[in-house]
């Protein structure tokens, strides 16, 4: 997978480094079912931060949330996965280029709303 193909991943996958972060951290463990607050710990997080993450992973049907509020990695192949994969890549070689996609991706409405209000010469 190209590395553009991976940031654009990124950019429309992620509102958050808390949601790369968990995915990331999941990924790393397929095998493994983790309690949030073992996420917490592990992440140095808060639990709104978690919690958070979680519902937008689920909703992407990245993760796995069992009935007693556990989580777990749900892609074990496919695109996504491979997706997935490049950018844990990705991440150990340039964590820059994918933190920039993520908020490079959040600040566009923002900054389209402050232009609205620039003074023209």
């Amino acid at each position: 997978m190209k590395e553009e193909d991976v940031i654009a991943f990124a950019r429309k996958s992620f509102a958050s480094l808390w949601e790369l972060d968990l995915l990331l951290l999941l990924h790393g463990s397929q095998d493994r079912i983790w309690a949030a607050e073992t996420a917490v710990v592990a992440l140095r997080a808060s639990r709104d931060a978690i919690d958070q993450a979680v519902r937008k992973l689920q909703a992407l049907k990245f993760v796995t949330v069992l009935d007693d509020g556990r989580i777990s990695y749900a892609l074990k192949e496919g695109p996504h996965e491979e997706a997935v994969e490049a950018l844990a890549r990705l991440w150990k070689e340039k964590p820059y280029s994918v933190i920039a996609a993520i908020y490079e991706a959040q600040a566009g409405p923002l900054k389209n709303f402050s232009d609205a209000f620039k003074l023209k010469e």
